[in-house]
């Protein structure tokens, strides 16, 4: 799908959805664009990047897919947007529809947005900046929250499959917002005019990508810490099996003496032999309680 929108000084922006090969090679050749440049159009799995060649400025950006609720890798979290700005105005190529693409159109067809070719630019790739607000909000939002449950419950094992998912999420969002930052610092010669703008640009790709980074500290950080809580957990299973396993053996001990039955045991006869048992084993218990508290164990 084409659409074809008239800019100031007889500029066109050209925005073309889902082209194939053949439609991309003669738009290319129509508007003097380089091969590889349409080539990188066509990589799904391709990074944001910045290009100058001639006459002709190639950005290259990804936006975050809203629809993406369960992907971990780029091509699922994400969608690439291209821009060319060449002499006759702007090109803009992508696959599905891109929601900062859709915004500039909206606000061009108002009347509202900007009219020159490099503003439209700028308005596109801060719109692809800006839809990785909410996925990095909650991110943050479901790490606080496992934070918070993770005293309360009892196995970790779903909740560090799922923190480990996020973990992931997380470090492809880094990923692209990284490159993207890299993308805008190259952009800075274009605005040699109105620096302020290339400026708040960039510092919204480093806030975002510094919170990315540290919503990722904090996910290794948050599975360190339950592998740390299920091994205390489990170490306490073993203590309290350890002190029953100490009050009980030697009861198993002294039952299995006089469990033998040989003919000839000096208390096999005695009426009070079974009430002394009883009170040996009761001494013993006692015994080693006393003995666990003053050395502290039974806290």
């Amino acid at each position: 799908m084409r659409r074809d929108t008239a800019l100031a000084g007889g500029m066109q922006w050209i925005d073309i959805q889902n082209p194939s090969p053949g439609e991309l090679d003669a738009l290319g050749a129509e508007l003097g664009l380089h091969a590889t440049s349409l080539g990188d159009c066509m990589q799904p799995d391709h990074l944001s990047k910045f290009e100058r060649y001639g006459e002709v400025t190639f950005i290259l950006v990804r936006s975050f897919d809203p629809e993406a609720l369960t992907g971990t890798t780029l091509r699922t979290l994400t969608h690439k947007v291209a821009i060319f700005i060449h002499p006759r105005g702007l090109l803009t190529v992508h696959r599905g529809t891109q929601a900062c693409v859709e915004a500039a159109l909206r606000r061009q067809e108002g009347g509202q947005g900007p009219s020159d070719p490099l503003g439209l630019a700028t308005e596109i790739v801060a719109g692809s900046l800006a839809s990785f607000e909410a996925p990095l909000s909650r991110a943050e939002a479901s790490l606080d929250r496992r934070e918070g449950e993770l005293f309360e419950r009892r196995g970790g094992l779903p909740s560090l499959r799922s923190i480990h998912g996020t973990k992931r999420r997380i470090r492809t969002l880094k990923r692209s917002l990284w490159r993207t930052l890299a993308a805008i610092q190259g952009m800075k010669p274009l605005f040699e005019g109105d620096l302020p703008r290339w400026q708040d640009l960039k510092e919204h790709a480093e806030r975002l990508h510094a919170i990315a980074e540290e919503l990722l500290e904090e996910a290794s950080g948050l599975i360190h810490l339950e592998l740390s809580v299920n091994a205390q957990r489990t170490n306490e299973v073993m203590r309290v099996l350890t002190i029953f396993s100490a009050f009980f053996l030697p009861l198993t001990f002294i039952a299995g003496v006089y469990g033998m039955n040989f003919q000839h045991m000096p208390e096999l006869k005695w009426p009070w032999g079974y009430a002394f048992s009883l009170g040996l084993m009761g001494a013993v218990v006692l015994s080693i309680l006393a003995w666990f508290r003053r050395r502290g164990w039974m806290k």
